[in-house]
Order: C-alpha cells, then structure tokens, then sequence
C-alpha cells in the first residue's frame, strides 16, 4: 500500500484504484481500523480541503448506516494477537513482571514495550489502556523504531 498522507494515527493510502483510511478508533487502547473511502475523500483529505476528523466522522456514519460497528478494530491481526498467550510466563502478565524484560519506553506513545525471556513475545503497556497487549512487529517498528526485533516467529 502507497501511503499518501499522515496526521496523527491517521494514514490515507491507495491500493490500485481502492483509497483507504487506516486509523486508530480506540478510547482506551490502540485499536486500529482500515476501512475503504473514495477517492474523493483521499483527495480533499490529502489537499487539506477536507479534515480528517470530518472526513472519518463522514465513514463512521456509513459504515453505521451499514450495519458496521465503527468503533471496533476490523484488524484480525491486531485482533488475534491481543487474545493469545504463547507460553505459560506470559499468561502470568502483567501478574508478574519476572519474567518479562522491559526493552524500550516511548514517551510520545505513553508505552512500555517487554518481552518475554522465555519465549521471546513481545508485550507492550499504554498507560491509557486498561490491560497490556501482545504487539506486532509492524507495530514495534513504528512506535520504537530503536530497537531490533528478535525474528522468534512470535510478535
């Protein structure tokens, strides 16, 4: 996917001749949605004639009108990960830290990214999120780009 704009946890991307809206609908925890707009949409968003939080209200409501809940993740990725726990350390998080090493901050995110010494899995902890969650390597990349990423075959 080309991405053509950014704004916060917003991006507008193109796949061939499909525009989508890649963005965080979560009040609490980082959950994110893609979801297609028109090209149109992407245009005026990407000129600035358009805002975006008009322009994601705009999709909320269609997606509404369809019988779509908005603000769910529709990221099965995002989704799986956050309800498996790969090794009997890490189903003992956040109970227990011992386990667990404490690899990277970020202060924009408000995050704390572990990793499990067992199993190499990767946890991260948001501040505003009510639970720690299972993080992607897509995602370790975007929000702690300081780090190498042990390739364990977990996220």
């Amino acid at each position: 996917m080309k991405i053509l704009f950014t704004l916060a946890d917003l991006e507008i991307g193109q796949e061939d001749d499909q525009y989508f809206a890649i963005y965080d609908v979560g009040a609490h925890q980082v959950m994110m949605r893609k979801d297609e707009i028109t090209e149109k949409e992407a245009s005026l968003v990407c000129s600035g004639n358009l805002s975006a939080t008009e322009m994601l209200l705009g999709l909320q409501k269609r997606l509404i009108d369809q019988g779509v809940n908005p603000y769910i993740s529709n990221d099965s990725s995002i989704t799986q990960a956050s309800l498996e726990r790969p090794c009997a350390f890490c189903a003992k998080f956040p109970s227990s830290l011992s386990s667990l090493d404490e690899v990277a901050v970020s202060v924009a995110r408000h995050g704390t990214l572990y990793q499990c010494q067992n199993c190499g899995t990767y946890f991260e902890v948001v501040a505003e999120e009510r639970s720690p969650r299972l993080i992607t390597h897509e995602e370790i990349k975007k929000y702690y780009p300081c780090i190498a990423v042990r390739q364990s075959g977990q996220p």
